[in-house]
């Protein structure tokens, strides 16, 4: 399973979105996965080198704030892969996730890192876009989520871990 994991943030060594899929990805069982990642930042050498390690490849995309290259850019990134992972702070992840749906990306996962969002128009198309959301605790899903409709492929754990992204990644599409 081909899968391209998409942080909204800076793909950095400390703190952050990419700290915490970096930790995921090195203890993650990577048997029939090929994980790539793509952020809009040039990242450190040395994340660079721990990927290519792993047999995965990072693609560097256009600023997240020209919105429609970097749209463009991921939809066409996103085509030949199973899967779309993104890890977001808010509901303006709906570019990714549109990017992915035009691509014909079928599983989109979204794991959000909030509990808040400032964005309520987009809310109700982020609701419409992902088959799976990965949230850390209750709380990001009843406060985030609660005002709109239930959806019960949303997951939360108090601790994701290495277990549980894997089986997301082999959920039905």
């Amino acid at each position: 399973m081909k899968i391209l994991v998409t942080i909204t943030t800076g793909f950095t060594l400390v703190g952050g979105l990419a700290s915490v899929m970096m930790n995921y990805y090195r203890v993650l069982t990577k048997t029939n996965l090929n994980i790539d990642f793509c952020c809009s930042n040039e990242p450190p050498q040395v994340l660079l080198d721990e990927i290519h390690a792993n047999g995965s490849e990072y693609y560097q995309l256009p600023n997240r704030k020209n919105v429609l290259a970097y749209f463009f850019a991921l939809k066409q990134l996103c085509r030949g892969y199973d899967a779309i992972h993104v890890h977001a702070n808010s509901a303006t992840a709906v570019i990714e996730l549109q990017a992915a749906r035009w691509a014909g990306i079928k599983k989109r996962i979204i794991h959000n890192h909030s509990s808040r969002s400032q964005h309520n128009v987009l809310n109700q198309l982020f609701l419409s876009l992902y088959k799976y959301m990965l949230l850390p605790a209750k709380e990001t899903k009843y406060n985030l989520y609660n005002s709109y409709r239930y959806r019960d492929d949303i997951h939360f754990s108090p601790n994701i871990g290495k277990v549980y992204l894997h089986q997301a990644y082999f959920l039905p599409a």
